[in-house]
């Protein structure tokens, strides 16, 4: 068996083995907004940046997802990054505000060559109102449970940015800590 057969292998067997995901906002605009993804891109343009997008998907359809981001970040002395980033996702009858404080350290690996280092620590508000976005019959007993009203979550990140003029690559865990939303059998 060749190598490239046990990597292939090995891979598969990653995959099959239990994995936990999370909802997070979608967006299609990572480089114009990589903050909001990668804790390690704070300050790393070399001037403070201010960022806002908004993305609506499905417009004219009850509980359309809705996503606006804010963020500013920039450098604070030489190897130093600090941001801000402040993002609200709406979908179906969930609503979710984010606010994330970035931390990046760079170190230069030769002339060409950076890499940063990005920790991230902020919080989540989650909403859950069941009137809201879904087509239902009368009488349909299944979205009659109670909502949730501001539940609170921390979250924190971690990231890796190497760049060089004319090349980058990233790699980042925007939450490291599992939360659970709801217990839709309660």
């Amino acid at each position: 068996m060749n190598r490239f057969s046990i990597y292939i292998f090995a891979v598969i067997g990653c995959i099959g083995t239990a994995t936990y995901a999370q909802q997070d906002p979608q967006f299609t605009q990572y480089t114009i907004n990589p903050l909001a993804v990668n804790s390690a891109y704070a300050g790393t343009r070399g001037h403070t940046t201010i960022t806002g997008l908004h993305r609506t998907q499905w417009v004219g359809i009850d509980g359309a997802p809705r996503t606006q981001t804010l963020s500013i970040d920039g450098p604070v002395g030489d190897r130093v990054g600090l941001g801000l980033s402040v993002i609200n996702d709406e979908l179906g009858p969930s609503e979710e505000v984010y606010g994330d404080l970035n931390f990046s350290y760079t170190v230069p690996l030769n002339e060409n060559y950076k890499l940063s280092f990005g920790l991230k620590g902020g919080f989540r508000v989650f909403n859950l109102d069941f009137t809201k976005g879904l087509q239902r019959e009368a009488g349909d007993g299944s979205f009659q449970q109670q909502g949730i009203d501001n539940k609170f979550f921390p979250t924190a990140g971690a990231g890796l940015f190497l760049r060089s003029k004319r090349k980058y690559i990233g790699l980042s865990v925007p939450n490291i800590l599992k939360v659970e939303h709801f217990d839709q059998n309660a």
